[in-house]
């Protein structure tokens, strides 16, 4: 960002794309600016279906094959119990990381419940 630049509508100083105080256009390429404001990098802490009930159907199904087939099966003194344990594994992995995607929102969520702080913020484009 150039030094002194200021705004042709309204001779405020350049600071985003848009001017917070004539709302017009500046020509500033935010991305690429070095700005004055702090950036803070954020995480979703919300709780929907996507990120929680859409992976659990996942963590359930997969991890039901993965986990509970080798179980029975062996229980059940079922023959070639290794190629039946590798082939579950498979499911029982992708079961696991689906369970984490699961696990992970609903943690961010509580975090954000219990430790997050209310602030006000503007936030630029």
């Amino acid at each position: 960002m150039k030094e002194g630049k200021k705004c042709s509508n309204c001779g405020a100083p350049i600071t985003t794309e848009i001017c917070p105080y004539c709302h017009n256009a500046t020509g500033l390429d935010t991305a690429t600016a070095n700005m004055e404001y702090p950036v803070i990098e954020c995480k979703e802490a919300n709780i929907h279906f996507w990120n929680t009930a859409f992976p659990m159907i996942f963590a359930v199904g997969f991890g039901f094959a993965g986990f509970i087939v080798p179980i029975i099966a062996l229980l059940n003194k079922e023959e070639n119990l290794l190629s039946l344990f590798l082939f579950c594994s498979i499911f029982g992995i992708i079961g696991l990381v689906a369970f984490i995607i699961s696990f992970r929102s609903v943690i961010r969520y509580l975090k954000e419940k219990t430790k997050g702080i209310l602030q006000n913020i503007t936030i630029y484009n």
